[in-house]
């Protein structure tokens, strides 16, 4: 089996099989996530007309993201794994949890991935903030417009330079390490670069007319947007709620559910995305397979 970089040629073809046999919610086998993280998780790519792997290489020998296409394609590229006895599977959804139970009943060992299940948002019901239960987020966004001006514009070529130096200026960037950060700077550098064949859309907010946040994404189907980067320059109160409203705001009409991705099992972000009341989770599991 052969291997390969993930290269900006194989959108269309990566997409229409993951369109056609995987999860039209889920982010991480949309082409664009394997793109911009190919060089951070070592992954690269065994491609064929209706079925494409993953191979996970910063996970070590014999990791793999669940395979997509036709479940004929599947199981033999899984009768092949099996072969060399262990090899664990990464993001595995609830579909495909089933799908490795039916094939192969006792055969693999899930274990649920908290850290890496995504956050769905129905785009609707977050723009209208009435109610009891936003009462946090209608705070918090009055307290922002209240105690300053805050103005908004589209990214575009015209303006890439200043949410590049939003992204470098970043308050978060050391709390996870320079690994991480670096890690971080590098995946921003490449949708920016890639903007227009990616088909990003986001948006800027100057806070007094100070550059203070990005926020971008792309469309992982007709009625779904991967929210794929928010990067502050501020530490303002309040300032990552409203970027989250104000982009379903800008959403709204355009696609039915955000996907606002995976918390990393960061307790602040996982605290945010849950105050933001998610309408689901796509649920994650890593499936260990052992040969008897």
């Amino acid at each position: 089996m052969t291997y390969t970089p993930i290269t900006l040629e194989q959108q269309a073809q990566i997409n229409r099989i993951r369109l056609g046999y995987g999860s039209k919610t889920a982010a991480w086998h949309a082409f664009h996530s394997l793109f911009l993280w190919q060089e951070t998780l070592k992954l690269s790519l065994l491609l064929e007309d209706d079925f494409f792997a993953v191979r996970y290489g910063a996970k070590g020998e014999n990791a793999y993201f669940m395979p997509c296409g036709a479940p004929e394609k599947v199981l033999q590229f899984l009768r092949r794994l099996s072969e060399s006895g262990k090899f664990r599977l990464f993001n595995v959804c609830a579909e495909d949890k089933a799908f490795l139970e039916q094939a192969a009943p006792g055969a693999f060992r899930f274990r649920y991935d908290r850290d890496s299940s995504e956050y769905l948002y129905d785009i609707q019901k977050n723009t209208d903030l009435s109610g009891k239960q936003n009462r946090y987020i209608r705070r918090d966004i009055r307290s922002l417009t209240e105690a300053h001006q805050l103005e908004t514009e589209p990214l575009t070529q015209q303006n890439i330079q200043t949410a590049r130096q939003i992204v470098a200026d970043w308050f978060h960037a050391d709390i996870r390490g320079e690994i991480i950060r670096q890690a971080e700077l590098n995946i921003a550098e490449k949708l920016f670069q890639n903007m227009d064949a990616l088909s990003v859309q986001g948006f800027l907010l100057y806070l007094d007319g100070i550059p203070a946040a990005v926020a971008a994404g792309i469309p992982l189907s007709d009625t779904v947007f991967d929210f794929t980067l928010l990067k502050q320059a501020s530490g303002e109160k309040g300032l990552g709620t409203f970027m989250y409203y104000t982009l379903m705001q800008k959403l709204s009409g355009a696609y039915q559910y955000l996907n606002a991705e995976e918390d990393m099992g960061i307790a602040g972000l996982r605290q945010k995305k849950t105050e933001m009341h998610p309408c689901g989770m796509v649920d994650i599991w890593e499936a260990v397979y052992e040969k008897a």
